[in-house]
């Protein structure tokens, strides 16, 4: 995704320390669990992939349970090493981000469905066992991919496509700067 998309909605770049707490936590989430570019501060961590190879509903709730809390736990340590980091939020009406993904033809999701809802609507199906449920305020952002130009989303799938089921207006985002 582009940056010059991105002005069109006013972003506000921040280094982490100054993000509000549930930017931190999606961006700790996937620099940790998903992308794991960054370091924790002990091995523990290790114990919390217990799930993996048996993901229910409520194995994986319980997963993500426990994960938000060793995140909470150990915020200061992400905030003392990567507080600097600088990132950019910003909320993108959810109609255009949805015409957005749907327009990218390379977008291997969406080859087999003949519109954007069809595919939504095959992607709530398919991913009940995972699909975690997102609060309504305070909302944890979808990451945007400015750094690979043929992607929107890099990382938040579920939340995006929670936020989309539940009509909500916006999608809060956060890219890199």
């Amino acid at each position: 995704m582009k940056k010059s998309f991105i002005k069109k909605f006013n972003p506000k770049i921040l280094p982490f320390k100054k993000l509000p707490i549930e930017y931190q936590y999606a961006m700790i989430w996937y620099m940790t669990f998903d992308g794991e570019a960054w370091e924790w501060p002990d091995d523990k961590w290790q114990d919390i992939i217990w799930w993996k190879g048996k993901q229910t509903n409520t194995s994986w709730q319980k997963h993500v349970s426990y994960m938000k809390k060793y995140m909470k736990k150990h915020i200061n340590y992400f905030i003392d090493t990567y507080g600097d980091e600088k990132f950019g939020m910003v909320e993108v009406p959810t109609d255009v981000i949805c015409k957005e993904v749907a327009k990218r033809e390379d977008n291997e999701n969406l080859n087999d469905f003949d519109s954007f809802e069809e595919y939504h609507q095959w992607y709530i199906k398919n991913m009940k066992e995972t699909f975690p449920k997102h609060r309504k305020t305070n909302r944890w952002p979808c990451i945007l991919s400015t750094r690979y130009s043929d992607d929107v989303i890099e990382d938040g799938w579920h939340r995006f496509h929670c936020y989309i089921k539940r009509k909500d207006k916006t999608i809060p985002c956060l890219f890199y700067v």
